[in-house]
């Protein structure tokens, strides 16, 4: 980082990849989903 906006938005993400359980690597060439799939909390029920 060469700003003190570049740190604080690096220290930002590491934050929050540590909190969501992220491993920071790179998200081309991985053969699983990038997203769990959304727990019973979040998923969108449709009203008829």
């Amino acid at each position: 980082a060469r700003t003190p906006e570049e740190t604080a938005l690096s220290i930002a993400a590491e934050i929050v990849a540590a909190r969501r359980g992220g491993t920071g690597l790179p998200l081309t060439g991985g053969a699983e989903p990038i997203h769990r799939e959304p727990g019973p909390e979040r998923r969108v029920v449709s009203r008829l």
